[in-house]
């Protein structure tokens, strides 16, 4: 009896796993500080629903500058009082379930360290899933960028070269 309860457990952590998955990230995770780069943000449809609206807020430690347009989408801006991009909202388009869409910004990590990329995603029954959370949240968690001082992530830096 035991081994049948914890087969069927594994069933369910394994029927389960897919949605824990399923969230919205940014690519790349790992990012060169002061470099011009560009953010691929990925959404995989939610829990088995449409998704028709998303939302990111821009780090403050990366300025991001541009926007590109997303076929299918409407883009809204979000500035900040001083007119620099502080995120944006795309709607009108869908994303079914099983099913992704990318969304890409241009943008400038000037601030060593980790960068969190807040968001949120709005379903077509009206629910909105919020990634805002740190890390150690699990489910919730926003996703994050590392800005690296200057060394590559498969190079080894000349420490003179980067104190300079």
């Amino acid at each position: 009896m035991n081994l049948r309860a914890a087969i069927a457990g594994l069933a369910v952590v394994a029927a389960l796993a897919p949605a824990a998955q399923a969230h919205i990230s940014v690519s790349p995770e790992s990012v060169v500080l002061r470099e011009s780069t560009e953010f691929t943000i990925t959404v995989p449809a939610e829990g088995g629903l449409t998704t028709n609206r998303v939302q990111v807020l821009f780090p403050s430690q990366v300025s991001v500058y541009a926007v590109a347009d997303a076929p299918g989408w409407s883009t809204r801006i979000l500035r900040r009082a001083d007119g620099r991009l502080r995120g944006a909202e795309w709607t009108g388009g869908t994303i079914p379930p099983d099913q992704y869409a990318t969304f890409t910004v241009l943008g400038t990590p000037f601030e060593e360290g980790t960068s969190v990329w807040r968001s949120e995603q709005g379903t077509t029954n009206g629910k909105v899933k919020k990634w805002t959370g740190p890390p150690e949240t699990g489910d919730e968690a926003a996703p994050e960028t590392e800005h690296d001082p200057g060394c590559e992530e498969h190079r080894q830096c000349d420490p003179e070269v980067v104190a300079a």
